[in-house]
């Protein structure tokens, strides 16, 4: 693996768990707000792998296992954008772009999570989940982890102009 490369999937990776804990840190206090738990979102997310837990008790298994869910796709959404922002030459260059791509496919994850993905997995937590919460968590995340790229300076010839 070349050491560009590397570098590309480390500050992806980096960054996607610093935009993940920053939507979770969101959503959590939307939740808080809204009367559930503060950990209500992780705890949703963890019902996810072990549905035969009730939800919304403050379970610390569901949310011990939503935190490694969600940090683990967080990395990995991170590492897959850093990837495709570092690729494709019209990123490399204009830095605005690159946190509007970011943004932009982070609010289709969503989109495609909650109206699809979580409706076939788990369709109880679907109904926990305040749907424009979700998405906007997911705007930030994408928008976090878009900047935390650009800010990374992963081609040293880029025009920053975030």
């Amino acid at each position: 693996m070349k050491a560009d490369f590397k570098k590309t999937v480390l500050i992806g990776v980096v960054g996607g768990a610093f935009a993940g804990m920053m939507m979770g840190i969101f959503e959590m206090l939307v939740g808080l707000l809204q009367g559930m738990s503060f950990f209500a979102p992780l705890d949703v997310i963890g019902h996810i792998a072990n549905q035969g837990v009730s939800l919304m008790h403050n379970s610390g298994t569901l949310i011990a296992e939503g935190l490694v869910i969600h940090m683990i796709l967080s990395m990995m959404l991170g590492a897959a954008f850093a990837i495709i922002v570092t690729q494709l030459k019209a990123f490399r260059s204009n830095a605005s772009l690159s946190v509007l791509f970011t943004t932009v496919a982070a609010l289709a994850v969503g989109v495609l999570n909650e109206f699809v993905i979580w409706s076939a997995i788990d369709k109880s937590a679907t109904s926990m989940l305040h749907p424009a919460t979700f998405l906007l968590g997911h705007v930030l995340f994408g928008a976090f982890v878009g900047i935390a790229i650009v800010k990374s300076s992963i081609n040293e010839d880029r025009l920053v102009s975030a």
